[in-house]
């Protein structure tokens, strides 16, 4: 199994920029809305507190966010992207600087975030808000802050051109040498097909591969791709308890049956990224009028990483969407705070190497069970045993390859006068050992095994491990898994050949070849 690459959203909100002094007062930032969180229940984790307030225009920052992504597993950030009508933009400059500090080794992408900015934590009517950045006097006006609009093909054009430098960089991400794109709302673009052509027009006479295009959802037949950006898209689901909780919130939610949801979703094609979320409590903007994913812990987190790109990796998805790498004021969150640490990066990590040991063996379904539990030495020990039988699998099969050829591995017995034949392990491949010598009249000494009810099966002897095991000229060892400790202890207690079920069949197909 390929392991997709993951991808967490990356919010580039935390510097100082004139319009939120404008519109929030000097000096604000979305730090401000997370340190004025509080709890709105018993309970209630608020406020949440980073390890660390940064800026994110200090290169120092973004340099140790690029080594914490490195050594946790975290494959490219998709920075958001803020592009309006006439090209106006906002938090821009965080991925601009990365363009010029070319030393930062942090793959990216971008997600353009294309609504409209409204004064979403006001009382302007129709808006959810709070009263913690706003006056109970009611706003005047649409509330509109910055309209997003797309133009015609000028402003396509100018928009593209804005991009190139960074579609040109070696860290942009990039799916066959096109560079990737996200549209948050892509049915919002009238002219999208238009807009597309137009784009991979100009790239190609750039001597690049087109655009990869990816939408939050949308057309297949116009996009390269879809992805599911969560929690946002699964919440839907959920539509029906809208504000029926004991809190009032809009959606209060069991962290785990939004993402049993998320990891049940019938996906029949690789036409769409997966998605998941690190929580979710976006309480500390918007009040009362917020969501609430309760429950979340990082083993949680990890348990559930796992499966995702266990079944992403099985649809042959190249990327899983994870959100996100620091929305702090909604608590989805990879970085690290006071009160779990590196936890929620470290899960990712292990999730990550998991599925690189195991992924191929356990798959989605043992997963599916079994990672409920939480109990991560169960799932160590259910992927051991299916390597085992995958491997047993395989064993059969080259030993049915050589019968078929009227080969048989018992002729290296007789070939080499071996007289007192000891068989470690009487499991499947063990049963049929003893059936193959019996057939060609070669003397059991004994057997080893560490179930001595296996004895009754058997006209030979049968010892465990740590007795003291009778003198023999050869020890065959059948089981697959743990051969080099095997044979090790064993020659702790007895002086003789020893030698492998595998090793055996292996000599055998090769006397085939050579014939």
């Amino acid at each position: 199994m390929k392991i997709p690459k993951i991808l967490s959203m990356y919010l580039p909100q935390f510097h100082r920029v004139k319009e939120n002094d404008e519109w929030w007062g000097e000096g604000f930032t979305d730090w401000n809305t997370v340190k004025l969180g509080k709890p709105l229940y018993s309970g209630h984790e608020q406020p949440v507190e980073p390890l660390a307030y940064y800026d994110l225009l200090n290169k120092d920052v973004m340099r140790q966010q690029a080594e914490d992504m490195h050594r946790y597993g975290i494959d490219g950030m998709c920075f958001y992207h803020y592009y309006f009508e006439n090209g106006r933009m906002i938090l821009e400059r965080p991925a601009e600087n990365l363009l010029k500090w070319d030393d930062i080794d942090m793959p990216f992408c971008f997600y353009w975030a294309n609504q409209s900015w409204i004064r979403s934590w006001s009382n302007v009517s129709g808006n959810s808000w709070t009263e913690i950045f706003e006056s109970t006097e009611r706003q005047e006006g649409t509330g509109v802050l910055l309209n997003q609009a797309y133009g015609a093909r000028a402003s396509w054009e100018a928009h593209f051109r804005y991009l190139l430098p960074f579609f040109k960089d070696s860290r942009y991400l990039k799916v066959d040498g096109r560079p990737v794109f996200v549209i948050y709302d892509p049915a919002d673009i009238e002219h999208l097909e238009e807009m597309i052509s137009c784009w991979n027009e100009l790239i190609e006479k750039e001597g690049m591969p087109s655009v990869f295009f990816i939408g939050n959802g949308g057309d297949y037949n116009v996009l390269d791709k879809a992805m599911l950006h969560e929690p946002m898209n699964t919440w839907l689901d959920f539509y029906d308890r809208k504000f029926q909780n004991q809190y009032g919130f809009q959606f209060y939610l069991d962290y785990d049956e939004v993402w049993e949801k998320i990891l049940h979703r019938s996906c029949v094609d690789n036409n769409v990224y997966l998605g998941g979320f690190v929580g979710f409590d976006d309480t500390p903007r918007r009040g009362y009028k917020g969501k609430i994913m309760y429950g979340a812990t990082p083993e949680k987190f990890q348990r559930y990483m796992t499966r995702l790109l266990i079944k992403a990796g099985n649809m042959g998805n190249e990327f899983i969407f994870i959100n996100a790498w620091n929305e702090w004021g909604e608590g989805m969150y990879l970085e690290p705070d006071k009160r779990w640490g590196y936890q929620y990066l470290e899960a990712v990590k292990k999730a990550k190497d998991f599925v690189e040991n195991y992924g191929d063996i356990v798959g989605e379904a043992c997963l599916d069970h079994s990672l409920q539990s939480g109990n991560d030495e169960e799932i160590k020990s259910l992927s051991l045993k299916s390597e085992r039988y995958r491997g047993y699998w395989k064993t059969s099969r080259r030993w049915i390859a050589i019968h078929l050829r009227e080969e048989t591995i018992c002729k290296q017995f007789l070939n080499n006068k071996y007289r007192k034949i000891a068989i470690y392990g009487l499991g499947v491949m063990g049963e049929l050992l003893v059936q193959e010598m019996d057939k060609f009249h070669i003397e059991i000494a004994y057997g080893i095994d560490q179930d001595e009810h296996k004895g009754r099966k058997f006209d030979f002897p049968i010892y465990r491990l740590q007795d003291t095991l009778p003198e023999a000229d050869i020890v065959v060892i059948t089981v697959n898994y743990a051969v080099d400790k095997i044979k090790q202890q064993l020659s702790e207690k007895m002086v003789c050949s020893m030698i492998s079920l595998n090793d055996l069949l292996e000599f055998a197909q090769q006397k085939i070849e050579d014939t």
